[in-house]
């Protein structure tokens, strides 16, 4: 219930038209506010004092006032029926310059009196000491005005101030539902009931362009559906998924070749895959919620439900290997049933830079345009790997920014949490933080064995209690490692059957993690020496690889070779590759070198890369886990397989194993 709120403009360089809300109210009641303003809100804060959540507002214009109104008197209404007195003493504190709940109906009963005496009323209530008057906003004043100062009336006056004075021109109760998900549950069963009688009726065929609309997509339509409305039922909120549902066979109907063509067309002339394909096995049924991930998933049902709506733009972030990955794919499947996949835009930044990159270089951006015009949800995974030229700047700046502004849903996840990403803010002259910023913890113990289990499950990987506890538990593998881990096993294990066909999961991981004992020492001059006499062989094959080595560290990168041999005759496989190159890089290179590796690689036109990893005295070897991470990251966007040897196991049987599964 809301006691108290006042709005003040609170300008800032970038943006001299932000006002700030601050209210004295519930958490349900930011909800519903939140739900009708849309995009224009920030992610509410708490604060103390008088008041107890600030809502910063980019704009205050006379629709964004008369939305707040209609909310602040539909939660008035609840809180009179609940309790009708407190709501009149809460906020009676009469030298501050706020609004109770009994204020607004005495400002209302004072309009209807100026009017019958010939006075011109005041369009809305006023704000904190403050007049909305059109066209221009009056700075606030301290203290609260006895009586509604008098505004000449202007051409558009009459019909918003009729709406809310007579008994006709209540539609308060009837509106409250499709807005606010928590009105009363009583008659949601006979709306159900009424609804299977209602279906067919042409009423709703009557509001179905509604949501084309730029005001559909801020969710102002929902009030307007009239007689459908009761076909709803009052749960969780409904009105946007609803809509989309009723949407879809209209759409079908009018006219789907035209839409579909320029769509499998613009695709079509793609020459670098810029787009991301979906992983099946990455949705909302597989995503387990937990005490780590529930803001965050919670965020992310509301923009399935209301897409462009609210938490616009919306970021998610977190260390690797957290699961941001699993809601960008989540999210993309959720929204695809309701608004349909040629409706979307799924993409990571490695691949939109260099898409945009080339396809400007090479005459194609039109393609790009053509997807991204009638694309009404854009995912970009992974922000911090945006490789940003001279030439694609620009274009993924204005794609941005027009985005949002044409209310757009747009989604984005990032590794480094928001106060990391000004530079790049600054770079694309966007604000990544200027919508909903949600964040992704480590697990729990118990959290993080029901992932397992379900991974272990889903791969038909059999272990015991304390083989799960031993490989696994014990250390909290990230997710994305484990991952990588378990399908090494199922690999190893098709080669490892022709060997020995009483072999175990067990027995696969722990030659994969080197739980059951192996040579860590670093290798002899003998050892080294040995490996100078060691080529690859030359012969042509499809399979075409290279391998990057720290800086002096040329003869061990033969080493690392001939170890990779050997450990693969093992296991039967004869590795016969096409070698490219062999390069080195600077391990104390700290600013851009996971790109480098990308482009070097993608220029050679390579299969496979194997890389050494830098030394632990290195700069880079300091953080080796975060450097394999983004490099791994980039050459997947590229299209290549990576096997990463660590510089400090270089007789580690394991190291060697897991680097060929990675490989095949």
């Amino acid at each position: 219930m809301i006691n108290k709120w006042e709005i003040s403009p609170s300008p800032t360089d970038k943006n001299k038209l932000r006002h700030k809300l601050t209210l004295k109210c519930d958490m349900k009641d930011i909800f519903f506010i939140v739900k009708k303003l849309g995009s224009v809100c920030s992610r509410p804060e708490k604060t103390t004092g008088g008041y107890n959540f600030i809502i910063y507002l980019s704009k205050l214009e006379m629709d964004t006032m008369t939305k707040l109104k209609d909310v602040i008197k539909s939660l008035s209404a609840i809180k009179e029926e609940v309790d009708a007195s407190a709501s009149v003493q809460e906020a009676g504190i009469s030298n501050e310059p706020v609004f109770d709940l009994s204020q607004i109906k005495e400002k209302e009963d004072s309009a209807r009196a100026g009017k019958a005496a010939g006075q011109a009323p005041d369009i809305v209530p006023q704000l904190g000491g403050m007049n909305f008057a059109p066209p221009k906003l009056v700075p606030p004043v301290t203290g609260m005005p006895s009586q509604p100062p008098v505004i000449p009336p202007a051409a558009a006056v009459p019909s918003q101030v009729e709406r809310p004075q007579p008994a006709q021109a209540q539609p308060v109760p009837r509106a409250r539902p499709p807005e606010n998900p928590a009105v009363p549950e009583t008659p949601a069963e006979p709306e159900k009931k009424e609804a299977v009688g209602k279906a067919p009726e042409p009423a709703v065929r009557k509001e179905d362009p509604k949501p084309d609309t730029p005001s559909s997509r801020l969710g102002l339509s929902v009030p307007s559906f009239g007689p459908p409305k009761a076909a709803r039922p009052s749960g969780a909120p409904p009105s946007q998924t609803g809509r989309m549902k009723r949407e879809e066979p209209k759409k079908e109907e009018k006219a789907p070749a035209p839409e579909s063509k320029p769509q499998e067309s613009a695709r079509s002339k793609l020459k670098w895959p810029v787009e991301l394909p979906l992983n099946p096995t990455l949705s909302f049924q597989t995503l387990i919620a937990g005490p780590h991930n529930r803001f965050a998933h919670a965020a992310a049902m509301a923009v399935v439900e209301n897409p462009g709506v609210m938490y616009n733009p919306l970021l998610i972030f977190g260390p690797q290997g957290i699961g941001k990955s699993h809601f960008m794919h989540s999210m993309a499947y959720g929204l695809s049933s309701s608004i349909g996949q040629k409706n979307m835009f799924v993409t990571d930044a490695m691949k939109l830079s260099i898409g945009v990159d080339l396809a400007i270089k090479q005459g194609w951006i039109s393609s790009i345009e053509k997807i991204l015009q009638q694309a009404k949800v854009v995912i970009i995974d992974d922000i911090n790997l945006f490789m940003l030229t001279e030439t694609s700047k620009p274009y993924i700046s204005k794609l941005l920014n027009e985005c949002v502004t044409s209310n757009k849903q747009v989604i984005v996840s990032s590794l480094f949490p928001p106060k990391s990403l000004g530079p790049l803010e600054e770079a694309l002259n966007f604000q990544f933080t200027q919508g909903w910023m949600v964040d992704i913890k480590l697990p729990n113990t118990q959290t993080y064995r029901m992932i397992l289990n379900q991974m272990l499950m889903n791969m038909d990987i059999k272990l015991s209690e304390d083989d799960i506890k031993s490989i696994f538990i014990s250390k909290m593998m990230d997710f994305r490692t484990l991952g990588k881990v378990l399908s090494a096993s199922k690999k190893l294990e098709k080669y490892m059957a022709t060997i020995d066909s009483s072999v175990i999961h067990q027995d696969l991981l722990s030659m994969l993690t080197g739980m059951g004992g192996e040579d860590e020492s670093y290798p002899t001059e003998y050892d080294i020496s040995d490996a100078d006499s060691f080529s690859v062989p030359s012969e042509k094959q499809w399979f075409r690889w290279g391998l990057f080595y720290p800086r002096g560290m040329e003869k061990e990168s033969k080493f690392v070779l001939m170890k990779l041999r050997d450990f693969a005759k093992e296991i039967n496989i004869n590795l016969v590759w096409n070698q490219v190159f062999m390069e080195e890089y600077n391990p104390d290179e700290v600013l851009g070198l996971p790109f480098k590796l990308g482009n070097l690689a993608s220029q050679k036109d390579i299969n496979g890369l194997i890389v050494l990893g830098p030394q632990p005295t290195s700069a880079i070897g300091a953080k080796e886990q975060e450097f394999r991470h983004l490099t791994e990251k980039i050459l997947e966007s590229f299209s290549i397989k990576t096997a990463w040897i660590e510089a400090s196991r270089l007789k580690a049987r394991s190291n060697y194993l897991k680097a060929i599964m990675e490989l095949l």
